[in-house]
């Protein structure tokens, strides 16, 4: 039996949420970064306060451009690994999106010449070859999009058709039970892990391996290189989003409320 499963993960935009990123970026993915077509790409993003009660405000400093090319140095640090760039994989795939498109022969005209600009801006970077060298253009208030989305939806079906897994039926197992557990308690000790494996036929010299791919799709969390944390397995990733989002909270400035 072959199962396919694909995870989608929506990444906070403001830069305070960058912190929380670096977890979830990972080399056998395909990354959709976007911007508003209507905005300026020179121009600074909007400033924005880290929680409802805080007085103080955060500015970002940084253009359009900026932040998209930051994106895409964050992804080429923490997802592409080292034996990748030896090899010249081309894992993971960077797509960019342009969003607020209305169709408009200008609005074509002034998206290409954004794209144009921002091609040329990565040319010679360590992450251009991750780059899909191609224009995608959405508008958000059509339920299909536009003709864009088609091909674009086309595009990133065959990226992750071309970058599939075969695991052991095991490990699928595994998966399942830790699911599970995962409905009632949002984090467990390794060697309670260890059991469940063991139980699924797994052994305890491969669990780590397992831990790990699961940790790649955003199933668990596993930090086997952190003296801290590599003696627990978070069950529940969603919990932790939560949580973080609890603590780090960008919302609109009263000025921006107003108008």
């Amino acid at each position: 039996m072959i199962a396919e499963v694909t995870c989608i993960w929506d990444f906070a935009g403001p830069p305070i949420y960058y912190i929380t990123h670096p977890n979830s970026l990972k080399s056998d993915a395909v990354y959709l970064i976007e911007f508003n077509l209507m905005e300026n790409m020179q121009g600074k993003k909007r400033k924005c306060k880290i929680s409802r009660m805080a007085k103080e405000t955060m500015t970002n400093e940084m253009t359009i451009i900026q932040i998209i090319k930051y994106r895409m140095e964050l992804i080429f640090t923490y997802a592409v690994q080292a034996e990748q760039q030896q090899l010249k994989t081309k894992k993971p795939k960077i797509v960019v999106v342009g969003t607020h498109f209305k169709g408009t022969s200008d609005e074509k005209e002034q998206a290409a010449e954004q794209f144009r600009i921002l091609f040329q801006e990565i040319k010679s970077t360590p992450y251009e070859s991750y780059v899909v060298r191609k224009m995608y253009l959405i508008d958000n208030e059509s339920s299909s999009g536009s003709k864009f989305q088609e091909k674009l939806e086309q595009d990133i079906c065959g990226f992750l058709n071309a970058m599939p897994n075969t695991i052991p039926l095991t490990w699928f197992n595994l998966q399942r039970l830790l699911q599970e557990m995962g409905e009632k308690e949002m984090h467990v000790d390794y060697d309670e892990v260890c059991k469940v494996a063991t139980q699924c036929g797994i052994l305890k010299e491969n669990l780590k391996h397992t831990l790990n791919y699961l940790h790649d799709l955003g199933i668990v969390m596993y930090f086997q290189d952190n003296r801290q944390l590599r003696d627990t397995v978070v069950l529940n990733p969603r919990k932790v989003s939560n949580i973080t989002e609890e603590l780090i909270t960008a919302v609109k400035t009263d000025d921006e409320m107003v108008s």
